[in-house]
């Protein structure tokens, strides 16, 4: 009885302190802000590319990336190729997002409150919903759309990447909160 008491109290700490902190599901494996380079490796194999300080690999329709500090995954994100539903999720502050079947208009409602970004370059044209995670919302989670233009139609395409990292939200858009 003593050990399952203390299994119990272990579990519930456990899961308190880490409950707020976004996870990303790919191919089963789960990928936390608390994953290091090696624990990385062993989830994914060795990367197409990178060094002790940052990873890429390349999968089938998806391509991800890390960055690393002392403590682990400072950044980490993924992006479909090709925006098709697919059964990677992020899991934070109690809801879960689909890439390739969640838009920015459904994490809103979702969410409620975030920053929204617009990056539009002649390599990139995304719009971003970002919001807040962690304990005391010190963890950015930026999930990116197509930018078509307009923000409207944009709101309505499919979230095709995910990433999350201690930055600051980019807020050219505003904030809704």
């Amino acid at each position: 009885m003593k050990k399952f008491i203390i299994a119990a109290l272990v579990t519930v700490c456990t899961t308190s302190v880490f409950a707020d902190f976004p996870k990303i599901i790919f191919e089963g494996k789960t990928i936390e802000p608390t994953d290091t380079r090696t624990s990385l490796i062993k989830k994914f194999g060795k990367p197409a590319s990178g060094d002790n300080t940052y990873s890429h690999w390349d999968k089938p329709n998806f391509s991800m990336s890390a960055s690393y500090d002392q403590y682990g995954v400072k950044e980490f994100g993924i992006a479909q190729l090709k925006s098709v539903p697919s059964n990677v999720q992020l899991k934070v502050n109690g809801q879960t997002i689909t890439l390739g079947k969640d838009t920015i208009n459904s994490a809103v409602k979702k969410f409620k409150y975030g920053c929204f970004d617009i990056l539009d370059t002649k390599f990139n044209s995304n719009y971003s919903f970002s919001i807040a995670a962690g304990e005391e919302g010190e963890m950015n989670v930026v999930m990116d759309a197509e930018y078509t233009g307009t923000k409207s139609t944009s709101a309505n395409k499919p979230i095709f990447g995910f990433k999350f990292n201690s930055n600051e939200p980019d807020k050219s858009e505003g904030c809704n909160y």
